[in-house]
């Protein structure tokens, strides 16, 4: 059991025509339709530009303490049924269904860059 969970979020260019993200997204776990509020921090690799042609994908990593670790009464754990990202630099905001459970206070997010693909990015 270790310190912290990870949740691989792969979004794909539904578009027609080609986008640009380049930066970190900001993330949040939903449990009940709620966010869950969480200090955010950015982890490595450095961010670059990735160019996604049409039905191309793209990956982000988002990390979250494990809520085993800690007592469960600093954690309040809480299960999610979502993550949301927000993606840079449009500001565009998309969920996906997860099934995790998460510290509802004093927790720490952390994400990775977009990066081309589909694989997780370590942190």
């Amino acid at each position: 059991m270790g310190g912290h969970e990870a949740v691989v979020v792969v979004l794909r260019n539904t578009a027609t025509t080609t986008c640009t993200l380049h930066g970190y997204p900001t993330a949040h776990f939903v449990s009940d339709g709620s966010a869950l509020q969480a200090q955010s921090a950015d982890v490595a690799p450095a961010p670059s530009t990735v160019t996604l042609e049409p039905g191309s994908p793209v990956a982000t990593t988002v990390w979250t303490d494990n809520p085993e670790v800690p007592s469960p009464s600093y954690c309040q754990p809480l299960p999610a049924t979502s993550v949301s990202v927000t993606l840079p630099p449009s500001g565009a905001t998309v969920s996906a269904p997860v099934t995790i459970t998460v510290c509802s206070a004093h927790n720490v997010i952390q994400i990775t860059a977009v990066t081309a693909g589909t694989s997780e990015t370590p942190m």
